[in-house]
Protein backbone atom coordinates (compact mmCIF):
# COMPACT_ATOMS: atom_id res chain seq x y z
CA UNK A 1 0.00 0.00 0.00
CA UNK A 2 1.34 3.42 -0.78
CA UNK A 3 -0.11 7.07 -0.22
CA UNK A 4 1.73 10.23 -1.61
CA UNK A 5 1.06 13.84 -0.78
CA UNK A 6 -1.50 12.99 1.91
CA UNK A 7 -2.20 15.28 4.87
CA UNK A 8 -1.72 13.66 7.88
CA UNK A 9 -3.63 14.50 11.29
CA UNK A 10 -2.68 12.99 14.86
CA UNK A 11 -4.84 13.87 17.46
CA UNK A 12 -3.61 13.04 20.59
CA UNK A 13 -6.04 12.35 23.47
CA UNK A 14 -3.99 11.73 26.56
CA UNK A 15 -1.82 15.05 26.06
CA UNK A 16 -4.85 16.42 24.37
CA UNK A 17 -3.00 17.63 21.36
CA UNK A 18 -3.45 17.38 17.60
CA UNK A 19 -0.73 17.97 14.99
CA UNK A 20 -1.11 17.86 11.18
CA UNK A 21 1.18 16.71 8.63
CA UNK A 22 1.50 18.32 5.09
CA UNK A 23 2.57 16.03 2.08
CA UNK A 24 3.38 12.79 3.42
CA UNK A 25 4.06 9.63 1.82
CA UNK A 26 3.64 6.49 3.46
CA UNK A 27 4.39 3.09 2.20
CA UNK A 28 3.49 -0.28 3.88
CA UNK A 29 4.82 -3.26 2.22
CA UNK A 30 3.99 -6.67 3.93
CA UNK A 31 6.00 -10.18 2.94
CA UNK A 32 6.01 -13.60 4.86
CA UNK A 33 7.29 -12.59 7.66
CA UNK A 34 8.25 -9.30 7.78
CA UNK A 35 6.77 -5.84 7.18
CA UNK A 36 8.16 -2.59 5.80
CA UNK A 37 6.69 1.04 7.00
CA UNK A 38 8.51 4.24 5.37
CA UNK A 39 7.07 7.44 6.04
CA UNK A 40 8.62 10.79 4.10
CA UNK A 41 7.48 14.35 5.18
CA UNK A 42 8.02 16.88 6.95
CA UNK A 43 7.43 17.61 11.13
CA UNK A 44 4.87 20.46 12.06
CA UNK A 45 7.57 23.60 12.03
CA UNK A 46 10.70 21.56 10.28
CA UNK A 47 12.27 23.08 7.35
CA UNK A 48 13.67 19.98 5.26
CA UNK A 49 12.01 16.38 4.62
CA UNK A 50 12.49 14.08 6.65
CA UNK A 51 12.40 9.88 6.49
CA UNK A 52 11.61 7.41 8.91
CA UNK A 53 11.96 3.51 7.81
CA UNK A 54 11.00 0.73 9.47
CA UNK A 55 11.24 -2.71 9.13
CA UNK A 56 9.75 -5.63 11.15
CA UNK A 57 10.60 -9.27 11.56
CA UNK A 58 9.18 -12.27 12.38
CA UNK A 59 11.56 -14.54 14.52
CA UNK A 60 11.80 -18.24 15.29
CA UNK A 61 10.48 -17.76 19.03
CA UNK A 62 7.47 -15.74 17.77
CA UNK A 63 9.16 -12.60 18.80
CA UNK A 64 9.74 -9.82 16.36
CA UNK A 65 13.03 -7.58 16.10
CA UNK A 66 12.63 -4.00 14.45
CA UNK A 67 14.92 -2.22 12.90
CA UNK A 68 14.39 1.95 12.67
CA UNK A 69 16.71 4.37 10.52
CA UNK A 70 15.76 8.12 9.92
CA UNK A 71 17.37 10.98 8.67
CA UNK A 72 17.06 14.48 9.08
CA UNK A 73 14.28 14.50 11.90
CA UNK A 74 14.48 17.48 14.25
CA UNK A 75 13.84 15.60 17.60
CA UNK A 76 12.81 18.54 19.84
CA UNK A 77 9.70 18.89 17.43
CA UNK A 78 9.13 14.73 18.48
CA UNK A 79 9.76 15.21 22.02
CA UNK A 80 6.07 16.91 23.39
CA UNK A 81 4.40 14.74 20.64
CA UNK A 82 5.57 12.07 22.83
CA UNK A 83 4.84 13.20 25.95
CA UNK A 84 8.32 15.06 26.53
CA UNK A 85 7.35 18.35 27.14
CA UNK A 86 10.93 19.12 29.17
CA UNK A 87 13.01 18.76 26.12
CA UNK A 88 13.80 21.54 24.20
CA UNK A 89 16.01 22.60 21.47
CA UNK A 90 16.78 24.46 18.22
CA UNK A 91 17.60 23.73 14.71
CA UNK A 92 18.43 20.07 15.27
CA UNK A 93 18.82 18.06 12.58
CA UNK A 94 19.36 14.04 13.81
CA UNK A 95 19.83 10.85 11.73
CA UNK A 96 19.94 7.73 13.46
CA UNK A 97 18.69 4.31 14.29
CA UNK A 98 18.25 1.38 16.24
CA UNK A 99 17.54 -2.47 16.51
CA UNK A 100 14.48 -3.38 19.14
CA UNK A 101 13.26 -6.89 20.18
CA UNK A 102 9.60 -7.45 21.09
CA UNK A 103 8.43 -10.70 22.11
CA UNK A 104 4.63 -11.19 20.93
CA UNK A 105 2.64 -9.32 23.88
CA UNK A 106 4.68 -6.51 23.09
CA UNK A 107 7.01 -6.15 25.95
CA UNK A 108 10.79 -5.02 24.68
CA UNK A 109 13.08 -7.23 25.03
CA UNK A 110 16.45 -5.70 23.23
CA UNK A 111 17.10 -2.03 22.87
CA UNK A 112 20.26 -0.73 20.79
CA UNK A 113 20.48 2.91 18.99
CA UNK A 114 22.44 5.72 17.77
CA UNK A 115 21.46 9.05 17.66
CA UNK A 116 24.08 11.66 15.09
CA UNK A 117 23.55 15.38 15.16
CA UNK A 118 26.52 17.99 13.43
CA UNK A 119 24.01 21.26 14.23
CA UNK A 120 22.06 22.72 16.97
CA UNK A 121 21.34 22.30 21.16
CA UNK A 122 19.12 19.55 22.48
CA UNK A 123 18.69 20.60 26.20
CA UNK A 124 17.39 17.33 28.77
CA UNK A 125 17.71 18.18 31.97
Amino acid sequence: MEIRNAILTVNDEVEAASWAFDKVDFLFLRRRGEAEIRIDGKLPGQQDEGEIAAFFTLQDNNSYSVDVDFKNIEPFLIMPMLGFRDIEGQNVSANGGGNILIDSEGKILELAGTLESENGTLIIP
